[in-house]
C-alpha cells in the first residue's frame, strides 16, 4: 500500500514537474538571452517610439520564427484582428488557428504581440521580444491579463498590474 502511494506522489510530481516547464521558454545550452525586464521596462518601453503592426503580415519573418518557437507550433499560426479563429475548445474547423492578434507594435528594438487565445479557457496575453545581437528576437518579458486595445490601454493595464507574469502560462 505504501509503496504504491509512493509510485503515485512520483509520478504526480514527474506530471507538474514537466506541466511547469511547458510554461517557460526553453533556453538551450549555449543559447544567450535577453536579460529578463520588469513590468516598469515593459511601460517604459511602450512610451517611447512605437509602430504599430496592424497585421501578422507585417511581421518580419524572425518575429514570426520567434513567436512560433514560444507557442511549440510547427508553423506561425496567429489569425489577424477580427478574423476566424478557434474561439473555444470545440474545434469547428481545423485549419484555423488558436491564438488572434488583438495589437501588436515595434518600439525601438522591442516588439509587443498582444493576443487571445482560445480553447478550454479563452485569456489574453502579452509578449515583448528584443532583437539580439543575432538579430533573433527572444523573450524579454510577458504576462496575461485583460483585453487592451491601444498602446495606451496596454501601458496603463501594466502599470496597473493587471497584466501579470506570476502565473504559469502555456502560450
Amino acid at each position: 500500500m505504501i509503496r504504491s502511494y509512493s509510485l503515485l506522489l512520483a509520478a504526480f510530481a514527474v506530471v507538474a514537474f514537466i506541466g511547469g516547464q511547458a510554461a517557460v521558454p526553453a533556453q538551450s545550452k549555449g543559447e544567450h538571452l535577453p536579460p529578463r525586464l520588469t513590468a516598469k521596462s515593459a511601460q517604459h518601453i511602450l512610451a517611447g517610439n512605437c509602430v504599430l503592426l496592424p497585421t501578422t503580415g507585417e511581421f518580419p519573418d524572425r518575429l514570426k520564427a520567434a513567436f512560433t518557437k514560444l507557442t511549440k507550433q510547427d508553423k506561425f499560426s496567429l489569425a489577424n484582428a477580427g478574423e476566424d479563429y478557434q474561439a473555444t475548445d470545440f474545434v469547428e474547423d481545423p485549419k484555423l488557428p488558436f491564438r488572434r492578434l488583438v495589437l501588436a507594435m515595434k518600439c525601438e528594438k522591442f516588439w509587443f504581440i498582444h493576443y487571445e487565445k482560445g480553447g478550454r479557457s479563452h485569456s489574453y496575453a502579452l509578449v515583448l521580444f528584443r532583437d539580439g545581437l543575432s538579430g533573433e528576437p527572444s523573450v524579454v518579458w510577458s504576462g496575461t491579463g485583460p483585453r487592451s486595445n491601444t498602446r495606451e490601454e496596454l501601458r496603463k493595464a501594466i502599470a496597473d498590474g493587471l497584466i501579470s507574469n506570476s502565473l504559469p502560462y502555456y502560450w
